[in-house]
């Protein structure tokens, strides 16, 4: 589902990456601390209103080279029809923790990042006409890679525009409904923007 909200958040993000590809800021070297939000789309379907937050830690070793952990939270809400105008409510919530090695190619800003990570789901998943609710948990390993670059501010204060993709594979069971297996096989996309502070 598409509307100018997420059209907003992806066009304001590019912009904001494009113009600071540019910007002779160099890397800082030392710890950074950081929260951000931004744009979100696994599996090709969200709620129009539905925001990723999260926070990272990260350490750039030296003007080359530097590391991030990440925590991202994100909460999905979701009603679809189907061709016979049954409904389906999704509520899903992930909750998605990263490491990500971080190269500075030129010794500025601009970075290319990737790494492992580990999401986990929590899901409800209603059928009201017919009166079945499956829900439950899931532990999704994931490789997320991509770009961005981080653009010094003053006093130690930072933002920082990303692109990220994760490819996320997994098979899962339900065994209260269906007892058939499902995979989830996927690449997600989100576009970030962060705020933050370096020692």
């Amino acid at each position: 589902m598409k509307n100018i909200y997420g059209i907003t958040w992806k066009g304001a993000l590019v912009a904001a990456l494009v113009t600071l590809l540019f910007a002779p800021v160099a890397a800082a070297q030392g710890w950074r601390t950081e929260a951000f939000a931004g744009w979100y789309n696994p599996d090709g379907n969200v709620s129009d209103d539905d925001v990723p937050l999260g926070f990272r830690l990260g350490y750039d070793v030296n003007e080359k080279f530097g590391i991030d952990f990440t925590g991202e939270f994100f909460d999905s809400k979701l009603e679809e029809f189907s061709s016979s105008q049954q409904r389906t409510h999704y509520n899903i919530d992930l909750r998605t923790w990263e490491v990500s090695f971080i190269w500075y190619p030129t010794g500025k800003g601009f970075y290319l990042l990737g790494g492992p990570g580990l999401t986990t789901v929590d899901y409800d998943i209603r059928f009201p006409e017919i009166g079945v609710r499956i829900d439950g948990d899931e532990s999704i390993f994931n490789f997320h890679a991509g770009l961005g670059y981080l653009w010094k501010l003053e006093n130690g204060f930072y933002m920082r525009p990303d692109i990220r993709a994760r490819w996320q594979n997994q098979d899962f069971e339900h065994e209260d409904f269906t007892d058939q297996e499902y995979n989830y096989d996927n690449v997600d996309f989100g576009m970030y923007l962060g705020f933050g502070y370096s020692f």
